[in-house]
């Protein structure tokens, strides 16, 4: 989630408006009726955020919130490189084609952190649907990172710079061409043959 403001300080005051004196990591006054977060616009201004209270249910506060809110992947960190591995060529997939690999290597001494894998299908008049999955293949071993199950539909699933399988191994180039690769499998689990597309983006460092 992109906000536009950085959390700055909280200031808190007594019942006559005075400010009270708080230390960082040191409990709340007991009895203080207010609590008020500043926060830094982007022209560097400080700002008050602004609580309402819920329409059902008397006592709670919320944070008001107006304009766009998206949902979106952070910038890879200072030194890492941007990735996005596309699993779309050939788009259209049949069972006698499946599983069509597409395979990315990861270079050698860095780690791949995956911060979002999508996978989606047309529509599928048999409904037995179709599926994605990413292994790492250390050279020796195909690890599972995850797989997607579809139907006539797009799913996608972010991740916490997720560095690792399921079972444990970090995403790591080799020194060895074709080890350290990340292998994204297509398959069709119907007769006919449908367009499977699948993505996964994050950043290598």
């Amino acid at each position: 989630m992109s906000v536009n403001r950085s959390l700055q300080g909280v200031l808190l005051y007594d019942a006559d408006g005075n400010e009270l004196a708080v230390q960082d990591g040191v409990a709340v006054p007991a009895s203080t009726p207010a609590l008020m977060v500043a926060a830094v616009d982007q022209s560097g201004n400080s700002r008050y955020l602004e609580l309402i209270e819920d329409s059902i249910e008397a006592g709670l506060y919320r944070l008001v919130v107006s304009g766009k809110m998206t949902l979106s992947i952070p910038p890879p960190p200072p030194g890492g490189t941007k990735v996005q591995i596309s699993a779309d060529n050939p788009l259209e997939i049949s069972q006698a084609t499946s599983p069509y690999l597409t395979e990315w290597e990861i270079p050698n001494g860095q780690t791949l952190f995956i911060q979002q894998a999508l996978a989606g299908c047309q529509g599928d008049p048999s409904a037995d649907g179709s599926k994605a999955e990413i292994y790492y293949w250390d050279g020796t071993t195909e690890h599972l990172v995850d797989r997607i199950y579809v139907v006539g539909q797009t799913q996608f699933g972010n991740y916490p710079d997720t560095d690792e399988a399921r079972d444990g191994t970090a995403l790591v180039g080799m020194p060895t061409a074709g080890e350290g690769t990340i292998r994204i499998y297509r398959s069709r689990l119907s007769n006919s043959s449908q367009e499977i597309d699948a993505v996964l983006r994050g950043f290598t460092i």
